[in-house]
């Protein structure tokens, strides 16, 4: 009898926790995708964020990272997921190291001796697009569909 209590005991905590490692899936986000050239060329691994104008209700950033073709989809939590609606002001950055990367073995080393380690990066992008401010860019989002955001700058 001993051991069905265990058994019992150990079926509740297991039944407990099932669906605990789910991830929570936000609602009311619309697919937002769209092009970044500078001077008529596609730009790739600038990232574009879109920043609500309040942060109100349900308002998050959104913002997705170019490829080599300078698209871009942008999520909220996962890849593609989109944005809600409302009005956005948009920044474009695009960061790079400032200095020679380390290698894998030099990292490990780093990491495994307890040296801190530090990287720097600046924006490579022209810098009026990197706050909302001085961007001059922004979009609104619409429940349904939305056009294509076509950023030439």
């Amino acid at each position: 009898m001993k051991k069905f209590g265990v058994l019992l005991v150990l079926l509740m905590i297991c039944c407990a926790t099932v669906g605990c490692g789910k991830k929570a899936k936000l609602t009311g986000l619309y697919p937002v995708k769209g092009k970044v050239t500078l001077n008529g060329e596609a730009v790739e691994g600038v990232m574009v964020t879109l920043v609500p104008e309040n942060f109100t209700g349900d308002a998050r950033s959104a913002s997705g990272k170019t490829d080599a073709n300078g698209v871009f989809k942008v999520q909220t939590m996962e890849p593609g997921d989109g944005a809600f609606p409302g009005n956005y002001g948009i920044t474009i950055t695009k960061r790079e190291n400032d200095g020679p990367a380390l290698s894998e073995e030099e990292f490990n080393a780093a990491r495994d001796s307890g040296r801190q380690i530090i990287s720097t990066s600046s924006n490579k992008f022209p810098p009026k697009y990197e706050k909302v401010g001085t961007s001059g860019l922004n979009v609104t989002v619409v429940a349904g569909k939305n056009p294509d955001l076509n950023l030439d700058l």
